[in-house]
């Protein structure tokens, strides 16, 4: 066995990426985007080739333990790796990574481009791909990519004590309505208006599309608790105001090897965020 086939087979088949790659949702070249990974970024096979349908590879990609399909000449190219270092545990109490997370948020906000469905590295995002960015760029905590394993994974909290570096969730409306009150969690956004104790308005960020929202990062407003969002005089403010179904507050990252279920596997129900923007 060669020096690389040694360090695949001990390292657990992890491969070190070439350079930036788009993921897919399924193994077709006309597949939706799923998610990007950085050059370096570490993956192992998670499933046979494409077959008839490409030649691209389903994956599993550390950090997020995220699974999409990768280029087969993407992954051919990757570079037997080491297994991913556990990340550092903070333990309990502190602030968590919120604050932190925050403050980059607000620092990507500012060199954001237009919305990305998919993106995740910047400068062009998804909802829940700007929200991994922010955490793992600011704290270097990962998350789970998609808003709904995101949501899953945070600690619920009620509106009158969610603070800076908090999640809102957010889910569609129904059919043929602007507003609702949506069972399931479709977008993301980073509260960044420190409102703990206040009991004001509510300032987030998120990457949101252009046909209901901005068209990528920008900064809306939910009403103080017990207000009307119909009070709201900002349109898209007053949208996503009407689809919030929930806070969350993140106390750690993902820790090595620790999965969220993912929509397409295990069971789980197909993605459903495309309806996002």
């Amino acid at each position: 066995m060669g020096g690389a086939e040694a360090l695949a087979a001990a390292g657990g088949g992890w491969r070190a990426l070439r350079g930036r790659a788009a993921l897919r949702e399924g193994p077709g070249a006309g597949a939706g985007a799923a998610t990007e990974a950085g050059a370096g970024r570490l993956a192992r096979r998670a499933g046979p080739a494409g077959g008839a349908g490409g030649d691209a590879v389903l994956v599993e990609l550390a950090g997020d333990g995220y699974r999409a399909w990768l280029d087969g000449e993407a992954w051919e190219r990757a570079a037997p790796a080491r297994g991913p270092a556990a990340p550092a545990d903070p333990g309990p109490g502190g602030a968590g990574p919120g604050p932190a997370a925050a403050a980059a948020a607000e620092r990507l906000a500012r060199g954001a481009g237009p919305y990305l469905w998919g993106g995740c590295l910047g400068p062009r995002y998804d909802c829940s791909g700007f929200v991994q960015a922010a955490f793992r760029e600011g704290a270097g905590a990962w998350l789970p990519r998609d808003a709904y394993q995101q949501r899953a994974f945070a600690d619920p909290v009620p509106r009158e004590e969610v603070r800076r570096g908090d999640l809102v969730f957010f889910g569609p409306p129904p059919s043929g309505e602007e507003e609702g009150s949506p069972s399931h969690t479709d977008h993301v956004g980073l509260c960044t208006g420190d409102c703990e104790g206040r009991g004001g308005a509510l300032r987030y960020l998120h990457s949101s599309g252009v046909a209901a929202g901005r068209g990528g990062v920008g900064e809306d407003v939910l009403p103080a608790p017990g207000q009307p969002h119909a009070a709201l005089t900002d349109p898209v403010s007053r949208r996503y105001a009407g689809r919030v179904v929930g806070f969350g507050r993140i106390s750690r990252g993902l820790r090595e090897g620790e999965a969220v279920p993912q929509a397409g596997f295990s069971g789980e129900p197909p993605r459903g965020e495309a309806a996002a923007g």
